[in-house]
């Protein structure tokens, strides 16, 4: 008997009995389906619109904490979108609700939702109105940081001691500024009560302040007077930002209990009807359901038996010579592909049919692998001396920029030259790859043809950023470096702003950028000691100087172009800055690698503040404990996090 005419016999007689079995069944299940109608196409739209509703109330609640906390600005919107969809699942409850229980406590549910609705409202009202307040202080704050530094700028270049009587004045006003402004943002931030204390305080100590200023000769009653406007605005705009504050918190206490409210009436009212009524139709479903399983064993037996007939015939004629074809096929995938095809079947049948085809495709795959496995030896060959030959070149590549490094640290001064000159100073440099775009400069200027002063007279001191990190900055770098050997050593300029002018026009001929349009520049932080004159003149290019003297840390901001790649050359000119050495002076100049450096636990910038107020913590030590310090600290904040620029950090100590 053929396999053809076997399995249509067996497919006659699964149909006949199937349909036997069916017909029985399917009057059982409709009458379940009826029972299981109710649960999937009543009450599950039910359900499912209370747990909408309460991740709708839930999402509210959140978006409303976030913008009350974080004052995310998207999060009003977010807050009407939520609104929209817990309107429309309103209306949806409204619709699946059946029972009178269900409709009053829906009804409930819209009255408290539109006391939740309002309350939300008036919350987000509040918020927007105390973070524009706050927003307004921090403007008046730097409106008035800007009125002090045009005063002190006014006097700064005048150090008689009535003027540094005065300017000492004048400081006062800038930390009682940064004091007013963190305690307004204590109080809104951490909601620190003794803030609006402090606040008070802080108004009765500028009094104080306006007293000594107007002690002071000749004082600028003009520039008092928008002092006093100004600080009065700001404790005003403080005393609103507590009010609003105080407004905030009872409305969050307000929308709390309302979110409560409808927490409870969902939880606690509607969800217990749901389980009630669902557990009812469940029972009817289970009761037609064990009907149909009573006939199913039945049915069971019945094709148990049918089985068990039809089995005892497809291994005889099917099963015996598929288990001997599995056996050689296995062999096969072994790998083993010359095996003996001694398999008991006629052929005349399928299976035979079936062999002859499986020794034939055996046959042809032993081929193939043959053939594979020649091409394979080939491609492993190339693999192997292309990659020899990437790993090479590698190698010339980084010994090449090696090689640039070492030409890179012989170019700049050796720290102990430095340090031979200025005893108490510190070099902290850090590169991000192998070559660096930041680099330090140092001469000594001596005077030419006096042969009496065989000493130098001056000397310079550099902090250059150039664009760019790696091997482009290092291009930079050098150029750098070569024209301030050039202009200093040759030419004999030692006014800074001459310097950083020459240099200027210097690299934007070299580099053709009024032809080009070519960008690169570099931005510098130039110092030139006068020990005989005792001063220290500063020109900056972007990059600042920090000096502190008594204990008081100044900031001299360079100019706000750097050095090349500036379009109009015409408009540009360097300041200088003079500044007093008479007694101990320590001062840094630096490029912006470590304030910009990634890290923390919120993986953000270290910032200019808190580099400046490292700078202030640490400057009583010997600079090379500084240096040290420096180190740690930039260690403990980078964690294990990349560097993202060339760090380059100059201090001296002047005694």
């Amino acid at each position: 008997m053929s396999l053809k005419k076997l399995f249509t016999t067996v497919i006659i007689v699964t149909i006949a009995v199937a349909t036997f079995v069916g017909v029985i069944i399917f009057t059982q299940i409709n009458q379940m389906r009826k029972d299981i109608e109710q649960i999937v196409n009543l009450e599950e739209p039910f359900e499912k619109t209370v747990l909408e509703i309460e991740i709708i109330a839930a999402n509210i609640a959140n978006s409303l904490l976030d913008y009350v906390d974080n004052h995310n600005y998207i999060q009003p919107e977010n807050i009407a979108k939520f609104q929209q969809n817990f309107d429309k699942h309103i209306e949806l409850y409204k619709k699946y609700a059946k029972s009178d229980q269900e409709k009053a406590y829906g009804k409930a549910l819209v009255e408290e939702y539109q006391n939740f609705k309002k309350i939300t409202r008036d919350a987000v009202k509040v918020s927007t109105k105390k973070h524009g307040k706050l927003f307004a202080v921090q403007t008046m704050v730097t409106v008035q940081d800007e009125l002090i530094d045009d005063l002190f700028k006014k006097y700064i270049d005048k150090p008689t001691p009535d003027i540094l009587n005065k300017l000492k004045v004048i400081s006062d006003f800038y930390s009682l500024n940064e004091e007013l402004l963190n305690a307004i943002e204590s109080y809104v931030i951490i909601k620190d009560s003794v803030s609006a204390q402090k606040i008070t305080n802080k108004k009765l100590k500028y009094l104080k302040f306006e007293d000594n200023y107007l002690k002071t000769r000749r004082p600028d009653k003009t520039w008092l007077a928008k002092m006093n406007e100004n600080f009065t605005i700001t404790v005003s705009l403080g005393n609103e930002l507590m009010r609003l504050e105080s407004v905030q918190y009872n409305r969050m206490q307000d929308f709390h209990k309302s979110l409560n409210k409808i927490d409870n009436l969902l939880d606690r009212k509607i969800q217990p009807l749901i389980r009630k009524k669902n557990q009812e139709l469940l029972g009817e479903a289970n009761r037609s359901g064990n009907v149909i399983i009573n006939f199913m064993l039945i049915s069971l037996v019945l094709i148990i038996v049918v089985f068990f007939v039809v089995s005892r015939v497809v291994r005889k004629t099917v099963l015996k010579p598929v288990l001997q074809l599995n056996k050689v096929a296995k062999q096969v995938a072994s790998g083993k592909l010359k095996v003996d095809f001694d398999i008991q079947a006629k052929a005349d049948n399928e299976i035979g049919d079936l062999t002859a085809s499986f020794k034939t495709m055996t046959t042809g795959i032993e081929r193939l692998v043959t053939k594979y496995r020649n091409l394979n030896k080939d491609l492993e060959t190339k693999v192997e001396e292309r990659t020899e030959e990437l790993t090479d070149k590698n190698y010339k590549i980084t010994s090449s920029i090696n090689y640039a490094k070492r030409i890179q640290e012989a170019v700049l001064p050796p720290v102990a030259q430095i340090t031979s000159k200025l005893p108490d100073a510190m070099v902290f440099f850090k590169p991000r790859d192998i070559v660096s775009g930041d680099f330090y400069w140092f001469a000594e200027v001596f005077p030419a043809g006096d042969s009496a002063k065989p000493e130098a007279t001056k000397m310079v001191l550099a902090a250059v950023d150039c664009t760019g990190h790696g091997v482009p900055g290092a291009f930079m770098s050098m150029i750098g470096n070569a024209y301030l050997n050039q202009i200093v050593r040759l030419q004999q300029l030692t006014s800074p702003e001459k310097i950083l002018t020459a240099l200027h026009q210097s690299i934007r001929k070299d580099l053709k950028q009024q032809e080009t349009l070519n960008r690169d520049g570099m931005d510098v932080a130039l110092v030139v000691i006068d020990q005989e004159a005792k001063t220290l003149e500063f020109a900056g290019a972007k990059n600042p100087l920090i000096y502190i003297q008594d204990g008081e840390m100044i900031e001299i901001k360079g100019d706000k172009f750097p050095v090349g790649g500036y379009a109009h050359e015409e408009e540009q000119s360097f300041r200088k800055h003079v500044i007093d050495i008479s007694k101990p002076t320590t001062f840094y100049i630096y490029s912006d690698g470590f304030q910009d450096q990634f890290g923390g636990k919120k993986f953000r910038k270290f910032m200019s503040r808190k580099f400046k107020n490292l700078l202030h913590e640490i400057h009583a030590k010997p600079m090379q404990e500084q240096s040290k310090v420096l180190e740690g600290r930039l260690l403990d904040w980078m964690q294990d996090h990349k560097q993202v620029d060339d760090i380059l950090v100059l201090g001296v100590h002047l005694p």
